[in-house]
């Protein structure tokens, strides 16, 4: 069973913006208590007792001891806002906790002994389908995690619920008693073969009801198997936030990178994919995939680390585009692995995915103070910066993707090549000079 943390935390003397933004002043956490049929408490929480936790695995499902000014109050996490950009906690709601409270959670699956599958040792893939049960327990039988042994499981193998072992006095939450958790899959590949002219015939022969169905399953399979296909691969990342309120922010450079890539190389239309967008194409004769996280920054690994496990896909095959703040406007440069430097989605990626992958940093300055540094990144880009005649983004962006064959070879002198060809295609723009006084 998961073990109980100790917050502390204080009384806010009003609800509401005035008092939540009053609290973030004062360097707390707003919150409230809600539940076990009494009125809600108003808290601020001291950061240094929960931001750790906020985003770790399994936390909404963690049992939290509060203490509000010397009174102990027994929660549950149920819901978290966080910035988008610095990923800190804006707001957070716990479940009171009663004597005879039940709860409902999502419980994580962990799988372990992957290396002992022979399935998976012979080209087989994990197929997750359940990465997290609903369960309804007693507060103090909530389970950690529920541990799946995939020792000696071939491909073709499933697991399923009825094969867990589900502690007394938790009740699994579903319809289906034997839903399917996981499965070892069979690597796919497409192949290519005429049809011979009786299936033609067959295929004609088939009544247009039926065949209908038929063609858009067939069509599903074609182009799962397409994106599974054994080979080399190329995935370019770009990362940013969703939507067309992040659209123009320097955050978002990422996007508009993979997006002139797309738009000025021969690739397919975006669709949703891996927990993003994704357009398929080639570059340099490599397959290359396109990805735009929709989850967010802050949880970019959601969808890189689903395309790279299910693509099987080396790390420094994975090409990540990405916002600079310690680079001047407009200065592009290359890297292969190191740290985030404060970026929250290069941390997300490193924590649960790796460190192995290539990084085009862009430049995009620095406001001078740490402090104004969220509204920076989170600010349009100036006119003049995206003027389609002298700015210097749209110059960037098109160097970036008329060049961008280069990151197929993915060696040192390449990306080196490919730097200096953005730059010489795009001279960042120099920086303004500060007249001496007499």
């Amino acid at each position: 069973m998961a073990e109980t943390t100790k917050v502390v935390a204080k009384k806010r003397d009003r609800a509401g913006k005035g008092g939540a933004r009053s609290s973030r002043r004062d360097g707390l956490i707003p919150a409230v208590i809600y539940g076990d049929k009494q009125a809600p408490l108003m808290i601020a929480v001291e950061p240094k007792s929960i931001e750790r936790d906020v985003h770790k695995e399994g936390f909404f499902n963690h049992r939290l001891t509060i203490d509000v000014e010397g009174k102990d109050y027994d929660v549950l996490p149920r819901d978290v806002q966080v910035d988008p950009v610095t990923d800190r906690p804006l707001h957070l709601d716990f479940l009171r906790i009663g004597p005879s409270s039940l709860i409902t959670v999502q419980v994580p699956v962990h799988f372990k002994n992957e290396i002992a599958a022979p399935g998976i040792k012979r080209g087989g893939v994990l197929n997750v389908v359940l990465h997290e049960i609903t369960v309804r327990t007693n507060a103090a039988s909530i389970p950690e995690f529920f541990e799946v042994d995939l020792t000696g499981l071939e491909i073709g193998h499933s697991i399923h619920l009825s094969s867990l072992a589900i502690p007394e006095g938790v009740r699994v939450i579903t319809r289906d008693k034997n839903a399917t958790v996981a499965s070892i899959a069979a690597p796919t590949v497409v192949r290519e073969a005429a049809a011979s002219p009786e299936a033609a015939a067959a295929e004609g022969a088939a009544s247009a009801a039926g065949a209908a169905p038929a063609a858009a399953a067939a069509a599903a399979q074609k182009e799962a198997a397409a994106l599974r296909s054994v080979g080399s691969m190329l995935l370019l990342v770009g990362l940013g936030n969703p939507g067309p309120r992040y659209a123009g922010n320097r955050h978002n450079v990422g996007f508009m990178a993979v997006d002139e890539i797309v738009r000025r190389r021969v690739f397919s239309a975006w669709r949703q994919r891996f927990n993003g967008e994704v357009a398929e194409g080639h570059l340099a004769g490599e397959r290359t995939l396109v990805l735009k996280p929709m989850t967010f920054m802050n949880e970019s690994s959601r969808a890189v680390g689903e395309a790279v496990r299910f693509l099987k896909i080396p790390l420094d095959r994975v090409v990540v585009f990405h916002d600079e703040l310690d680079l001047a406007p407009g200065r592009v440069r290359m890297k292969k692995g190191g740290g985030a430097g404060g970026h929250n989605g290069l941390r997300d990626i490193d924590a649960h995915v790796g460190y192995g992958y290539r990084r085009v940093r862009i430049g995009i300055g620095h406001p001078g103070h740490k402090d104004l540094v969220l509204g920076w990144v989170l600010r349009d880009f100036a006119p003049e910066e995206r003027d389609p005649k002298d700015g210097w983004l749209p110059r960037v962006l098109g160097a970036l993707a008329d060049e961008s064959a280069l990151l197929v070879e993915g060696n040192g002198k390449t990306d080196e090549r490919y730097m200096s060809r953005v730059a010489h295609l795009a001279p960042p723009p120099k920086p303004p000079v500060e007249e001496s006084k007499a």
